[in-house]
């Protein structure tokens, strides 16, 4: 059999950085061939064309978008479906609380505390400020920087355990539990 074709839709750059240094190579392990697509910068029409084209050709795709202010997930899917006609609430993981706790979650207890995050237990909880605000300054200038030295150091297994939102999406997308 082929490769199966994926498409994985990221909010912005951490996002796609994330998704192709962890999440891509566990996909590809799996025989998928992923394309990233960014839908904060783009048009709202041009994405759902896009998933309308993808949809009608029987492609498949995952829609990740970061929880942040929403009550719960079902509210946050209920606001991107809304944004997004054509998106399926079954394609759409979301991410608790921001990508930043994914981050967060994978490496070592001693690099996770060379990174400013004291805490060994769940990162759910954690958004894009408390990171920035605990790290040490020679982070501070440049998130690119901080999560290029996150990702060197970066465990799946810890970030099982560390992150529940990360755990389903693992099940959900790389252990066959979906349709």
């Amino acid at each position: 059999m082929g490769v199966k074709r994926l498409f994985i839709f990221v909010e912005g750059a951490a996002d796609e950085r994330f998704f192709r240094t962890v999440v891509v190579p566990l996909l590809q392990e799996k025989g998928y061939g992923c394309t990233i697509v960014r839908y904060a910068e783009a048009e709202r029409t041009h994405i759902n064309r896009l998933l309308k084209s993808i949809t009608e050709a029987g492609g498949d795709y995952i829609f990740v978008a970061d929880i942040n202010a929403s009550p719960c997930v079902t509210a946050k899917k209920d606001l991107l479906c809304k944004r997004y006609p054509m998106l399926s609430r079954d394609r759409t993981v979301i991410v608790i609380r921001e990508i930043e706790s994914w981050y967060v979650a994978g490496p070592d207890p001693r690099s996770r505390r060379r990174f400013g995050i004291q805490k060994e237990e769940a990162t759910d909880h954690l958004t894009k400020d408390q990171v920035e605000k605990s790290v040490p300054l020679r982070y501070r200038g440049s998130k690119a920087y901080l999560h290029y030295e996150m990702l060197k150091r970066f465990d799946v297994s810890l970030v099982k355990k560390n992150n529940a939102s990360f755990q389903y999406f693992l099940r959900k997308y790389l252990k066959g539990e979906r349709k």
